[in-house]
């Protein structure tokens, strides 16, 4: 239910807010391992990581959202 209501949101958003939240989660994610972690993201060493970030915590969210 809840993965359904986040898929009417982004629907609902245009394109550049959709690609402006990406950017903004790219920057806090780069900060959270440069304060938090005191480690270098896996995207300096490998490009795709950047992209393969945001699918893994979307696969998490439906697991733990009911979808099979």
């Amino acid at each position: 239910l809840v993965m359904t209501g986040m898929y009417f949101i982004g629907r609902s958003l245009p394109l550049e807010i959709l690609i402006g939240m990406q950017v903004v989660g790219w920057i806090v994610q780069y900060f959270g391992h440069l304060y938090y972690e005191k480690k270098s993201p896996a995207f300096y060493k490998n490009i795709a990581h950047m992209f393969i970030g945001p699918l893994w915590v979307f696969a998490k969210a439906i697991r733990y959202g009911g979808a099979a």
